[in-house]
């Protein structure tokens, strides 16, 4: 009776028929779909929104995703299920008003469109949005028909907070924004993050008739909701496993003496900021610094030397500006340090078995 997996390109297994099956049973669709990693949830979405297109049963579908999957939903919808969906970024806002007016909006041009989490949260998404919807409330039929939540796990608030008014932006969003939407098919391959207050909190966007946080979900309930398998648990017809089990083995490593050196003035840099800026109110900013270097020190010893030559740029660029004092005090202390190193100012030229500072 699915008319999806004939009309689409991919390659697809008996398991990834469930949720659009689902789709076809319910007159309304709110399922989390929690499969394991590798098991094609991107797909499983893919026959949903085709399937539903196909009996005209949807029309708007909107796919909300992080800003670095925007490109590759587009070419797995295109591909795989022959969907044109159009990225609405500040960009293509831009070409809008140029090809259809200064107040075309986009959402009412293009019918099926992939938005990036970041983008979704700025002032300008917002007053698009709105501009679409209902002031008064959401109204049936629905503005939009599908709402497709990649990475579903980042909506939910991460601490057991059970105020509203806690939720962070992004919370807050999407749940505003799938009022406004007859069927919502949430993604996540890690739905629990330990708290079953922000799990449940997590269900309650997705379908807040049948979950409230803080109150334990009824377990019908939730298998109605949830679609959840693991590559162990997918058999073949003969009940052989689908997927070969992972053997984890231990590589031992062996770390040169210079990276090791990095790695210890990595270290003393960490703690040097957090003691001397962080007492100026500016531990969130130098946490984030320091994260960045730490990332940039793992993937290459050039990654790192390019990270520091442009910090060093951006701070050395602020002197003869009026600079705070965490700022003065920054800079203070990158002398410092410097000058404790052997005052080597700017590492200029950096090779990977030279040791950085």
């Amino acid at each position: 009776m699915l008319q999806a997996p004939f009309r689409s390109g991919a390659d697809i297994e008996d398991y990834q028929l469930e949720p659009v099956a689902r789709s076809v049973e319910a007159p309304q669709m709110n399922v989390l779909l929690a499969d394991d990693f590798g098991l094609g949830k991107t797909i499983e979405a893919g026959l949903v929104a085709l399937e539903l297109l196909l009996r005209h049963r949807a029309r708007r579908v909107m796919i909300v995703c992080p800003a670095g999957l925007t490109h590759k939903w587009h070419d797995e919808m295109s591909e795989k299920c022959g969907l044109d969906f159009t990225i609405v970024d500040s960009d293509r806002c831009a070409e809008v008003r140029r090809t259809h007016g200064s107040a075309a909006n986009p959402f009412q041009i293009y019918p099926l469109t992939i938005v990036s989490l970041p983008w979704l949260r700025g002032q300008k998404a917002e007053r698009l949005l709105r501009e679409v919807v209902p002031a008064e409330g959401p109204t049936y039929p629905r503005t939009f028909d599908l709402l497709i939540v990649d990475e579903a796990h980042h909506v939910a608030p991460a601490l057991p907070k059970l105020r509203y008014a806690d939720d962070p932006q992004q919370t807050e969003l999407i749940r505003w924004l799938g009022l406004h939407f007859t069927h919502s098919l949430f993604l996540s391959a890690t739905p629990h993050n330990g708290y079953q207050e922000s799990f449940t909190a997590l269900l309650e966007i997705l379908d807040d008739q049948s979950f409230a946080r803080a109150v334990e979900p009824d377990r019908s309930a939730v298998k109605e909701a949830v679609v959840r398998r693991l590559k162990r648990d997918i058999v073949n017809a003969d009940g052989t496993p689908l997927f070969v089990e992972p053997v984890a083995k231990v590589i031992p490593v062996s770390y040169p003496q210079s990276e090791r050196q990095i790695h210890s003035l990595l270290t003393e840099f960490a703690g040097s900021r957090r003691n001397r800026v962080a007492t100026k109110g500016g531990h969130k900013a130098t946490d984030l610094v320091t994260l960045l270097l730490k990332k940039r020190t793992f993937s290459s010893p050039a990654a790192v030397a390019h990270t520091v030559g442009v910090y060093i740029e951006t701070l050395s660029a602020k002197r003869g500006t009026r600079r705070t004092a965490a700022q003065d005090e920054v800079l203070d202390w990158l002398e410092d340090f410097f000058e404790d190193k052997g005052g080597k100012r700017r590492p200029k030229t950096v090779s990977d078995d030279e040791v950085l500072f």
